[in-house]
């Protein structure tokens, strides 16, 4: 007797699967976490999964799928759909003082030289201080992660706003490094976050020329 055996692919429901609010790229819709999972199939029948499963995000208005690796670049994009140019200023002052920040912290630094640095960035480009006091502490100068924050930061940016003011915030960041005596280690991540930009080494060392 002739069997006619196969697969398919059967998307199911995750048990407590996360929603992302206005998270889809294309349509602005939900993205509901699914599984799809491959079943051994006769005539055309699934009879039993294979073991074989993949793990989604699936749009409940156009059913797109996407890939969960980009899911912090979903809920960014739900999140700052539509942002006050307020809201845009204040999260672009954040990107400027942190990355500024991470710079000057990451060689030891006397804080007070620190804070004095950071003040005298924040009046030169016209941030206010009590907007972003926090970030004229020591708990916020002292942390670990800093440098991770800049290019969580970037990333954000780069899903959800203009190339302009990325490019805003490095451009801040250099010509007040111009400004200052950098160590070498703090060049060096001056020169890191560049090369995230797209900078080449030639084009960072025409910037810091200027």
């Amino acid at each position: 007797m002739f069997v006619l055996k196969g697969t398919t692919e059967i998307i199911e429901n995750v048990k407590d699967g996360e929603i992302i609010q206005n998270g889809c790229p294309q349509c602005r819709k939900d993205l509901l976490l699914k599984q799809f999972r491959v079943w051994n199939t006769i005539f055309l029948i699934p009879y039993l999964p294979s073991g074989d499963t993949r793990t989604v995000y699936e749009c409940v208005g156009c059913y797109e799928t996407f890939d969960p690796v980009y899911r912090n670049t979903y809920i960014n994009r739900g999140k700052y759909l539509n942002p006050t140019r307020k809201e845009i200023k204040e999260l672009t002052e954040t990107f400027s003082l942190t990355f500024i920040a991470s710079i000057l912290t990451c060689d030891n630094r006397p804080m007070e030289s620190v804070l004095a640095l950071l003040k005298e960035f924040a009046i030169k480009y016209n941030i206010d201080e009590e907007t972003h006091e926090e970030k004229f502490g020591a708990d916020f100068l002292s942390q670990r992660e800093l440098t991770k924050t800049v290019f969580e930061l970037y990333d954000l940016f780069r899903d959800c706003f203009s190339e302009e003011l990325i490019n805003i915030v490095l451009a801040q960041n250099v010509e007040y490094s111009n400004l200052i005596d950098l160590s070498e280690k703090e060049t060096k991540v001056l020169y890191t976050f560049s090369r995230h930009w797209g900078l080449t080494k030639s084009e960072f060392e025409e910037l810091r020329k200027k």
